[in-house]
């Protein structure tokens, strides 16, 4: 946001007629826009804007926007109700969801993440008598997923295979956080129980953006069960069990 320890002549022009339509001059304690006007008013996010966060926690910066000018001026105007409203999946939300701007006309809020990954996008809104809507502005955020909390077989556990083969399906799991969303780049240790249960593609196999880790299993030289296992450490579900029926 540009700031000037003094106005120029246009903008101190633009900002005496956004007072002069605003009515401010009594500095009442109103708290609405009296008739809803804002010729010239815009409402800007100057701090706490893009911020990337973790599923369900409170983001670190406060956010805060500004009443100013179309000409990036500062408007010092008290006691201007601000609605924050944030929607998507997992019930995002501010505290306090509503705020009166300061002598400077900021207005100031913390914003708690909802329980699904990915991009959010929220609005702010100064609103008039009426509920009328006179000025808003977009704030966005990315949820992160939270650490590993929980690990899942995808596809099959068991399959029919014959010696020294190599199963027609990889070994697949799924890492979650504690609210269902995948979690990414962290490492599975997968492994056979023993020297004649085969062979596995990889004996650590790092989860993609979509949780997944994989790895292929060639067949050992044991006869009727062989099994394999794949773990993470300090998570519900691990190890999870593998095991081929080996056909005559």
């Amino acid at each position: 946001m540009k700031r000037s320890g003094s106005l120029g002549a246009s903008a101190a022009r633009a900002w005496a007629g956004v007072l002069l339509s605003l009515g401010l001059a009594s500095c009442s304690g109103d708290l609405t826009l009296p008739g809803g006007s804002a010729d010239g008013l815009v409402l800007q996010v100057v701090n706490g804007d893009g911020q990337e966060g973790t599923v369900g926690e409170e983001l670190g910066d406060v956010v805060v926007v500004q009443l100013q000018t179309d000409a990036d001026v500062p408007v010092p105007m008290p006691n201007r109700r601000v609605a924050f409203v944030s929607s998507g999946v997992g019930s995002p939300k501010f505290d306090p969801d509503t705020a009166l701007t300061n002598s400077q006309g900021q207005a100031f809020t913390r914003w708690t993440l909802g329980t699904a990954s990915g991009d959010y996008t929220a609005e702010a809104k100064v609103v008039a008598e009426g509920d009328t809507v006179v000025v808003q502005a977009l704030i966005r955020a990315k949820a992160l997923a939270g650490p590993p909390d929980t690990i899942r077989a995808v596809g099959p556990t068991t399959q029919p295979g014959r010696r020294g083969q190599t199963l027609a399906d990889s070994l697949s799991i799924m890492l979650v956080d504690r609210f269902g969303n995948a979690v990414g780049g962290h490492q599975v240790a997968w492994n056979v129980e023993g020297d004649k249960d085969g062979e596995l593609s990889q004996s650590t196999a790092t989860t993609g953006a979509d949780g997944v880790s994989s790895v292929t299993w060639t067949l050992g030289s044991r006869n009727f069960l062989q099994q394999a296992a794949a773990r993470v450490d300090v998570v519900t579900g691990s190890p999870i069990g593998f095991a081929a029926v080996v056909l005559p």
